[in-house]
């Protein structure tokens, strides 16, 4: 099996496209979407940390994917982004979650 990590990682759209195009149900592109590295980073926050904005875009059109989520320093996508000065990645992460509250969604 592909590892998801590696792929978001290196900022491979195509090959997380057809990963998750490929699973057999949206269960199992979901499953894949909520994994986490060793130090508990999700793939948004390793797309935010890696600076691939693409990548960022398309995990976001992917479904339900917890820009919420934190890893083992207690830091969320966001937190990440602002770190390592990726503004682009921020201001996409927080315009999300400022359009999600005010759906209510969160």
């Amino acid at each position: 099996m592909t590892d998801i990590i590696k792929i978001v990682t290196a900022g491979d759209i195509m090959a997380l496209k057809k990963l998750l195009d490929t699973q057999p149900d949206d269960a199992a592109s979901q499953a894949l979407l909520m994994k986490q590295n060793e130090d508990g980073m999700t793939l948004l926050h390793l797309a935010a940390a890696a600076g691939h904005l693409a990548m960022m875009q398309e995990l976001l059109s992917r479904g339900h994917i917890s820009l919420s989520a934190q890893d083992n320093k207690n830091r969320t996508a966001l937190d990440v982004a602002k770190e390592k000065g990726h503004q682009a990645i921020a201001a996409l992460l927080q315009t999300r979650m400022e359009w999600l509250e005010g759906d209510c969604l969160i």
